[in-house]
């Protein structure tokens, strides 16, 4: 049987101590307390772009809306259906392409568009009307030229 022979490089080494470092714990809680601080500092950074500036249309343009859906109601109780229509057009051309997170507002621009169809219906009879009596004098003024 053939042993292996030792090897002497182990042998000559001298054995390495490892050292106690009595601060270590101390540095991982510093290091915890800094990196939970900063994600801490990061967390509420996003809450408030999101409460406070992420929709700030809709903020800076509730009271807008309102008093023009407001006007535009008004108009359309006098049956003034024409100047409800230009305020409800004003009012939709305002909100296109803006996503409403309130329900509340959501359902007061859907309240406007309904009231807004009900003047349209309305208006329709009395456009027609209009046009056809501008038909009528285009036509007796070509007849008399």
């Amino acid at each position: 049987m053939t042993v292996p022979q030792a090897d002497n490089f182990a042998q000559d080494r001298a054995p390495r101590f490892v050292a106690h470092d009595p601060d270590a714990g101390d540095r991982l809680s510093w290091f915890i307390a800094i990196g939970g601080s900063i994600v801490g500092a990061v967390i509420v950074a996003i809450v408030v772009y999101a409460l406070f500036f992420h929709n700030t249309w809709e903020r800076d343009n509730t009271q807008r809306l309102f008093a023009m859906k407001a006007d535009a109601d008004a108009f359309v109780s006098a049956r003034q259906d024409e100047k409800a229509k230009a305020k409800y057009d004003e009012l939709f051309n305002l909100v296109t392409g803006q996503v409403i997170k309130s329900e509340f507002l959501r359902d007061e621009i859907e309240a406007a568009r309904n009231a807004m169809f009900a003047a349209d219906k309305r208006l329709v009879p009395v456009l027609a009307a209009r046009a056809e009596t501008e038909r009528k004098k285009q036509a007796a003024a070509d007849t008399a030229r």
